[in-house]
């Protein structure tokens, strides 16, 4: 009986098993077709670069060869730094960067720090790269593609053990990569990466090197301080101790973010100059319905936890817990304006999705194919919602330095 009932279960599971390319050709096709000509073939575009990304990193994973394990990361890797990298300053902020960058020109580097309000790692860096390049702004963008994205792959590849990576590169993709294109936020670009990287220091119980890791975040963004917050679980944090882990999650909440507000405030902003004083003291974002839309992610991520091996709750706990600071986050936005803060919070969606794919038994395929299919639907309509509409004219066409599509 238990050998028919297996049998069963890998049958339907073969055959649940294309209901994914099946939905993900469907969602394709719906993508293209609800644009109208020329943008049509722009779409077509940049599907492509969401098949081909995670196409790739598919490949890498169903091959023995390590060689060729990496080669194949690596082109993935190069079609997205090279789609964002050679933008031809499509992006909002495209020439904003390009103004600080050009401020470079006849100045020293002490000069060049004090002439703009800029982290201090983004203008040291941005000064080496034209002293180096002689005012090359390309060569900057191009940097400044490489470094996030290679941080985001390699941290992938590190968390690899129990994520599912082509699904965690699709996801970054769509959720993303696109509104970073269309908008250029290249510095909290680099810090959301970083942050990622860093968040292994928490189950690892490393507070030092975390704390270390998001100050080199907040030299290319400011708002990665924020996650200096999450300390204390690093310190001590224990899944299997209910009544400690939730003293120390309220008392974030409660305490300790209304204490950092109040020395940002009173303390931090009055040295970072106008721009961050606009940051903190604009007016606070408008709470409605939809500012909650991650909560129902949440819920679902807490009912799908049965799935994750012990080994792995840990670091599930962990995600969890930042996806959580979303809807905190944006609450306390009714009352002082947090800029971009739950870009941050939101990547831990990437992981919760990958590892909870990754996990859901073979034996459970209706589950298990039905919540990959959620996350296809979900992404697309996210990445149409909150970025292919949005930010229509800066995505419509797509410039590049050696074509237009």
């Amino acid at each position: 009986m238990n050998r028919l009932y297996i049998s069963h279960n890998e049958v339907k599971s073969s055959q649940l098993k294309i209901l994914l390319p099946i939905v993900f050709m469907f969602l394709s096709v719906l993508f293209v077709f609800s644009f109208t000509f020329p943008n049509r073939t722009t779409a077509i575009f940049y599907v492509s670069i969401i098949i081909f990304s995670v196409g790739l990193i598919y490949i890498s994973q169903i091959n023995s060869s390590k060689t060729n394990k990496n080669l194949f990361v690596l082109l993935s890797f190069l079609l997205l730094a090279f789609i964002l990298g050679f933008r031809d300053l499509s992006g909002i902020d495209d020439p904003i960067y390009l103004q600080i960058f050009n401020l470079a020109n006849g100045r020293s580097l002490v000069e060049y720090i004090n002439s703009t309000d800029e982290e201090l790692g983004f203008k040291v860096l941005n000064y080496i790269i034209y002293r180096i390049t002689n005012g090359n702004y390309y060569i900057c963008q191009i940097v400044f593609a490489v470094i996030p994205i290679a941080i985001f792959y390699r941290t992938f590849q590190k968390y690899s053990d129990f994520i599912s990576f082509p699904l965690a590169i699709f996801i970054l993709v769509t959720t993303v990569y696109f509104q970073i294109l269309s908008v250029a936020l290249v510095r909290i670009f680099i810090a959301m990466a970083i942050f990622l990287y860093s968040i292994e220091n928490i189950w690892l119980k490393k507070p030092f090197k975390f704390m270390l890791i998001i100050l080199t975040a907040s030299l290319f963004h400011i708002s990665a301080l924020f996650w200096l917050i999450l300390i204390p679980f690093a310190i001590n944090f224990n899944i299997n101790n209910k009544k400690k882990y939730l003293i120390v999650y309220y008392s974030i909440i409660l305490i300790f973010i209304p204490i950092a507000l109040f020395i940002v405030s009173k303390y931090l902003v009055p040295i970072l100059g106008v721009k961050y004083s606009a940051y903190i003291f604009g007016n606070g974002e408008k709470i409605n319905l939809l500012s909650f839309d991650i909560v129902p992610i949440i819920i679902l991520g807490l009912f799908l936890e049965r799935y994750i091996p012990n080994k792995y709750k840990q670091q599930y706990k962990v995600f969890l817990i930042i996806l959580t600071f979303s809807p905190i986050v944006t609450i306390y936005s009714s009352l002082i304006n947090f800029g971009r803060l739950s870009l941050y919070s939101n990547l831990a969606r990437i992981v919760i999705f990958s590892m909870t794919y990754r996990f859901i038994p073979k034996e459970k395929p209706t589950l298990k194919y039905g919540f990959g299919s959620f996350v296809l639907c979900y992404c697309f309509l996210y990445m149409y919602r909150t970025q292919m509409t949005i930010f229509m004219e800066n995505l419509f066409p797509y410039y590049n330095k050696f074509f237009i599509i």
